[in-house]
């Protein structure tokens, strides 16, 4: 998100959230009929579960690959980009400049919006990761200006990368390498999270100060996009987007929690304050639960996860 809080406002679904405190191998399991208020029923929807406790609060977040299991990346505010296993352990990854939003390839490696350097004023870039190591891939707009702050980051099913600048108002594809750099839109205000639609033909992106949800038709076999229409309106503060297997769209938000379309509208899934300003999410898949979104958090050090009840497709969308 990339904006400064002092605190937070409960303005959908305020009833109290239900919270495990539990990191455990069981913590993670599909059948959660250990709980203690649903002993054979399982998790109930909304339910919000302590995943680990970080060093600091995060931003970044997606599910990849570690020492060949499922593991959840999480990017924290202090530039460190840690993997979380199933059995909760959290291990240091590598430390990038200002890293935000993260997003796994096919091939295991990841790319990542972070900074040139570590001064206040660096610009922003896109950074690849490849076996433990960092590399700009990514560092001029079209014009060879500096960006602001790239601050998400997706992987097209054609292997290309589409980012937003925040600040600039800017949304920006390149191919895979960092190449060809392009204008996608430039008429989203703060455009923040984006995501692909399940079947890869529709990408989504919150304007976070617009309260608002913009979508583009995606042409496979061109790699282009079509013109930004509006999606829906008074989604208040949408940071990250979440899309279910059946195309259900969860919107991660700073000051409603999470919040979930319907044919009406929206409607709530968890209060902000379930988990203190949540930032991104990102669906679990194999053994992290794959019912499960895993939430980034802004206002806690503490990594959770909230059930829904249903699953997403793996990323990148294919």
């Amino acid at each position: 998100m990339q904006r400064v809080w002092v605190g937070f406002v409960c303005v959908l679904g305020c009833s109290d959230p239900v919270v495990v405190e539990d990191a455990s191998v069981d913590a993670f399991a599909e059948d959660a009929g250990s709980d203690a208020n649903l002993p054979d029923a399982g998790p109930a929807f909304g339910q919000v579960r302590r995943v680990a406790t970080l060093d600091t609060t995060t931003e970044g977040i997606a599910v990849g690959a570690f020492e060949g299991e499922p593991a959840v990346f999480a990017a924290m505010t202090s530039g460190d980009i840690v993997a979380v296993t199933a059995d909760g352990t959290v291990t240091p990854i590598l430390t990038v400049p200002g890293a935000l939003g993260l997003a796994f390839r096919t091939d295991g490696s990841f790319v990542l919006c972070g900074r040139a350097d570590d001064s206040e004023d660096a610009p922003g870039v896109i950074y690849e990761v490849r076996e433990g190591v960092a590399t700009v891939i990514i560092e001029r707009t079209p014009d060879d200006a500096a960006f602001g702050v790239t601050n998400y980051i997706g992987v097209a099913p054609d292997d290309s990368l589409v980012f937003t600048d925040s600040p600039a108002d800017v949304v920006y594809r390149a191919d895979s390498d960092g190449s060809n750099v392009a204008v996608v839109t430039d008429t989203i205000t703060y455009p923040n999270g984006l995501a692909f639609s399940a079947d890869g033909s529709r990408l989504y992106v919150a304007g976070w100060e617009g309260s608002t949800i913009h979508a583009a038709d995606f042409d496979r076999e061109t790699g282009t996009y079509s013109d930004f229409t509006l999606f829906l309106e008074d989604v208040a503060a949408p940071d990250g987007i979440v899309v279910a297997d059946d195309e259900t769209l969860y919107f991660v938000t700073s000051s409603s929690g999470v919040v979930r379309s319907t044919g009406s509208g929206i409607e709530p899934v968890i209060p902000a304050r379930a988990v203190l300003i949540p930032a991104n999410g990102v669906f679990g898949q194999g053994g992290l639960g794959t019912e499960w979104i895993y939430l980034s958090a802004l206002g806690t050090s503490t990594l959770h996860r909230v059930y829904v009840g249903q699953s997403g497709p793996s990323l990148p969308i294919r």
